[in-house]
């Protein structure tokens, strides 16, 4: 079996057979799903802390994966994306026209659109071999379109999304996050993570900076709907909840 990773839905399967009708075509929807190895560590250091923000309402929250994910949760929810950047599926459009980063189309590279300087994280599973690598960490917060809260969790590969996590539930980390941003409501963060061997060794900031939402949403609202997929690599879920 040979995943497409531009085809991470039913619902992008059934449009690529339409665009590309081919004689004899053998694309099967599998209904197949996988998971990024480190989102169980990274839901264990997030949980805890939506369940204390939600004291008293838990069960208002709720596990909903990317392939499950619609237009109408960002106005209709509060959302944590916990995951890999590469995937964030529709939150992915609207993220990355606010986002002082474009990623790069292999996923494994954020560069900073004001100076051009990139970071690509260079760890690769299985990483048994005993040297030091890279990857890095993501955090970001931002308002919906309909004043709802949008956060992410996430991580270039998993040793930096289990880090990234770590960080958010931090609170003298994020206490040291808000001396460095201010008073910002919008903002984004990008730590560096060193890796030796499976295991993270340490988390530095690199990049901590407010998000100018002004004109987000009013226009991604005047444009036409777009129905191109997202590009991720088969159907890859992560957890938005």
């Amino acid at each position: 079996m040979v995943a497409d990773s531009t085809i991470a839905s039913s619902e992008d399967l059934n449009k690529y057979k339409q665009r590309m009708p081919v004689p004899g075509q053998k694309y099967v929807d599998m209904n197949a799903y996988h998971l990024p190895s480190g989102l169980a560590s990274a839901l264990v250091s997030v949980m805890p802390v939506m369940v204390a923000i939600r004291s008293g309402n838990s069960s208002l929250i709720k596990h909903v994966t990317t392939s499950r994910f619609t237009n109408e949760m960002l106005s209709d929810h509060d959302i944590v994306y916990v995951g890999l950047l590469d995937t964030l599926g529709d939150l992915q459009e609207p993220f990355f026209d606010l986002s002082g980063f474009s990623l790069s189309a292999s996923g494994d590279t954020l560069v900073d659109l004001a100076t051009g300087d990139k970071f690509q994280s260079d760890w690769a599973e299985p990483s048994t071999d005993r040297i030091m690598r890279r990857d890095y960490a993501y955090l970001a917060r931002f308002p919906g379109p309909a004043g709802n809260h949008i956060v992410v969790v996430a991580g270039i590969m998993d040793p930096a999304l289990i880090e990234a996590a770590k960080i958010a539930s931090d609170s003298a980390e994020l206490s040291r996050l808000k001396t460095v941003l201010g008073n910002s409501d919008a903002f984004e963060a990008m730590y560096e993570v060193r890796t030796f061997g499976p295991s993270s060794v340490s988390a530095e900031l690199l990049i901590a900076r407010p998000l100018d939402v002004g004109q987000m949403w009013r226009t991604r609202r005047a444009s036409p709907a777009s129905d191109k997929a997202i590009p991720s690599p088969g159907k890859a879920d992560e957890a938005v909840q």
